[in-house]
């Protein structure tokens, strides 16, 4: 049985290269739901970053101090590259 689509409900989330994903990623949350588990170190905290800020919260007050901080980078050299971009979309 389909489930129906309610305002505000999450259907899913895109990201690429948004802090520790690499490449695009789309996270289906399908169904209702009201935590997001998993053990250490499974991106858990990244997820909810990445909600917060399609929402727009200021960057101050997530995880990260600054915007280059949220673009993924394997190490240091890499976030001074040109050309890096990242994306949040939250699909509704």
């Amino acid at each position: 049985m389909p489930s129906l689509v309610l305002p505000g409900k999450i259907v899913r989330l895109e990201l690429e290269n948004f802090n520790s994903h690499k490449g695009h990623h789309v996270i289906g949350l399908c169904y209702e739901f009201t935590a997001i588990i998993g053990p250490n170190g499974a991106s858990k905290s990244n997820l909810m970053d990445a909600i917060s800020f399609v929402h727009g919260v200021r960057t101050g007050h997530l995880r990260e101090s600054q915007l280059k901080d949220l673009v993924y980078a394997f190490d240091n050299s890499e976030k001074v590259q040109k050309g890096r971009r990242a994306f949040v979309r939250l699909v509704t």
